[in-house]
């Protein structure tokens, strides 16, 4: 657990937000400006797992995938229904990884939430084709 008001690398964490078999989500703000972020600390056994933390073994297949620009706030809304003012894409070239996010309907772990796992909404991303 972090607690309030500790430095985490260029961020000062506010506060604890969330907790699950996942990990834990804490709100913070950066040092540099006045951008506010979460941070998820992956779980002990989760962290441990190459396999988990990684989305791309290559960094040509990732590149590929991130020069395709398959993957846009505006393919993920029009795949989803969403407005594209809704969807975020980040490329973590430093971690070789392409995170997709958009707001659900209810928050994750609540009683309305019916997805449990926390992944089965990005199933339509399975039809996405990148030229090779």
């Amino acid at each position: 657990m972090i607690a309030a008001d500790s430095k985490f690398g260029r961020f000062i964490v506010e506060k604890m937000v969330g907790s699950g078999s996942n990990g834990t989500v804490y709100r913070a703000h950066s040092i540099e400006g006045n951008k506010t972020v979460a941070i998820k600390l992956l779980a002990d056994h989760l962290a441990k797992d190459k396999n988990v933390l990684t989305m791309f073994d290559e960094e040509a297949k990732y590149r590929r995938v991130r020069d395709s620009e398959v993957i846009t706030r505006t393919g993920i809304a029009d795949m989803f229904g969403r407005d594209p003012d809704d969807i975020i894409v980040v490329n973590h070239d430093v971690a070789l990884a392409i995170k997709v996010s958009f707001p659900r309907p209810q928050s994750s772990g609540s009683k309305y939430d019916s997805d449990v796992y926390g992944g089965q909404q990005y199933a339509p991303l399975l039809s996405l084709e990148v030229p090779s």
